[in-house]
This record gives C-alpha cells, structure tokens and sequence, in this order.
C-alpha cells in the first residue's frame, strides 16, 4: 500500500541512518571511474536507498560495493539511478536493482517488511477517470517501483480504472508529456482532499521516474564488470 509518511519529529530515514551508518557502507563507482562514498539507508526488493555526498544523474548505471558489519565479503551490486533529492549536506538516491537485494542488507537497513521503497515526488498532473471520463488535477506525492500515491480533488473509488497524465522536461528543456494507466487500490477523504493508492497496469516499472528503468536494467544484464579493478581501488583508497 502506497501512502504518505507520518510526519514525527525524526523521519524515518534519519532513524534508518542512525542504525545503517556503522554497519552497511561502501564505494559507489559510476560507468567513468568515479567513485564516492555511500551509507545503506533502506533496502527493500529491488530497490535500495542510499546517502552519497555528490548528486549522480538520474538514468545512469551505478557499481555499488558494500561492506557490511560481520560479514567477511563486500556485497556486489549494479543499478540505475531513478530518484535523487538533496539533504543538508548529502544527497538521498534511489538505485534500481536488477535482481532483489541480498537479505543481509534488509536486516542491515532496519528489517523493513515493504516490498519496495516509496520515493517522494512532487509531480502535477491530471487524472483522467476511465469510467466516466471525469478529468481532475492531480499531485503525486510519491511513487514505488509498481505503484504511486496521488492527492487529486475529488473522489475516486476504490477499483477504478484511472490514467495519470503529467510533463517533465529533458535535458534540453523540452517539454515531455508522459501517461500511465493504474488501477485504485484504495482511497481517503483526508481533511478536504482525496488521496488514492495505484498499482500500475501499464508502463515501464518506476514510471514516474520519468526514465525507462526497464530498459536500462536490461543494459546492466549484458554488461561485464570488473570487480577486481573495483575493489583495488576502493582498497587502495582506505586508509
């Protein structure tokens, strides 16, 4: 189920980092041999949360390897950027995994019990009833890998077939609307306005992304790396 966070005076993630930091961190490498390094703030599925301390594109495939507390061996990973967003001094990305993470890292991360991770998002749009063909403007608050969360205007019942339409913007600031169709798996009043939770019936996985992940998983499968090189350097680098 897709919902927003509760608010508390110390977010879940702060709390998921304050029992990662120690325990799950390691070397983020991109395609050109920059590397920094990385704290495991929640992992989920395929989906894995990290801290760095410089932005990465969103669309690009990353080597991760992660050492984690009482476990002789790193962990291996690849994946593609789909979500980043800024903290005070760090960035939070969210990474796509072709297979499920190991689960020594969902213990590592806090033991969640989701599926995926939910990533916040602060999309508009329009939602477009397919039953009566009712249009209503519509923010998505955030999305997971099979599913969003969506604040719209009025009330759209529980089953209904819907289709989200909305615009980003590529790199050379063209504007590119986009769609996604999704079945409503529930539905709130809350205080005035209506919130819906969608798993997604069409489209690439992570649709709100913007970017196909799908196909960029697909790259990541027929890629060889070499770890050795990898891991000499994130040695080399220790001190």
């Amino acid at each position: 189920m897709l919902s927003p966070d509760p608010p508390s005076s110390k977010s879940q993630r702060e709390r998921l980092l304050t029992v990662s930091s120690s325990e799950a961190a390691g070397t983020l490498t991109d395609l050109h041999g920059n590397t920094q390094s990385a704290i495991v703030l929640d992992v989920a599925g395929f989906d894995v949360l990290l801290l760095i301390p410089s932005p990465v594109s969103v669309g690009s495939r990353l080597e991760l390897s992660l050492k984690v507390h009482d476990q002789p061996e790193p962990y291996l990973l690849s994946g593609v950027v789909h979500w980043q967003q800024p903290r005070v001094d760090a960035w939070e990305i969210g990474i796509a995994l072709p297979e499920p993470a190991p689960k020594e890292l969902l213990f590592v991360a806090g033991g969640s019990s989701r599926d995926a991770i939910r990533y916040r998002s602060s999309i508009h749009g329009e939602l477009w009833m397919a039953q009566d063909g009712q249009i209503c403007r519509a923010t998505a608050l955030n999305y997971s890998r099979d599913g969003f969360c969506l604040s719209c205007e009025q009330q759209v019942e529980s089953g209904s077939t819907v289709i989200f339409h909305w615009e980003d913007q590529t790199e050379d600031r063209v504007a590119n609307r986009r769609s996604v169709s999704a079945h409503v798996r529930w539905s709130s009043d809350v205080a005035g306005s209506f919130l819906i939770g969608c798993d997604l019936l069409s489209g690439t996985r992570y649709a709100l992304s913007g970017i196909d992940v799908d196909e960029r998983i697909r790259k990541i499968r027929g890629r060889q790396i070499d770890w050795s090189k990898l891991l000499t350097r994130e040695t080399a680098s220790t001190p």
